[in-house]
């Protein structure tokens, strides 16, 4: 049930995203809404102990996606620039459990700027780093934290 709720509303998001009512659209859209149903029409699993708070869950793809925006200009600004970039690997502890949660922190960090997750540990990440210093990470990880700690009740 929930995932034709889902498909539902990815579908009808598509058809007034595209706003023309053509075959290709339609099938494209019908293609694109059961990828996604596929994907996320199951996020509040029974067997799981955490249930996904989905108020949380779009503020903190909205974050992502604004993350993600800074994180362009901020490497177009770095890439033009003359100076020698410095990168370094960081080994970071995390205080989070379960697999969704170390896996929205990932994506979250893999979308922040000059961050890039190279390994994904038991209880901690490595990550690289480019002209940024250990604790604006450790503090940028920690703010993470705190917000998927609010989308997994």
């Amino acid at each position: 049930m929930k995932r034709l709720t889902v498909f539902i509303a990815c579908f009808i998001f598509w058809l007034l995203l595209v706003w023309k009512l053509d075959w290709q659209n339609i099938l494209t859209g019908f293609i694109a809404s059961v990828f996604a149903s596929y994907i996320f029409g199951n996020l509040q699993n029974q067997d799981s102990e955490k249930k996904i708070n989905l108020f949380y869950l779009v503020i903190f793809f909205g974050k992502m996606i604004w993350s993600w925006i800074k994180a362009s200009a901020i490497h177009t600004y770095l890439s033009v620039l003359p100076n020698e970039l410095k990168s370094e690997n960081f080994e970071i502890i995390h205080k989070l459990s379960d697999d969704k949660s170390i896996a929205f922190l990932v994506m979250a960090l893999n979308l922040s700027y000059n961050i890039i997750v190279v390994e994904e540990k038991e209880n901690s990440v490595v990550v690289n780093v480019t002209n940024r210093t250990l604790e604006s990470v450790k503090k940028e990880i920690e703010n993470l934290e705190k917000f998927i700690n609010k989308v997994n009740r």
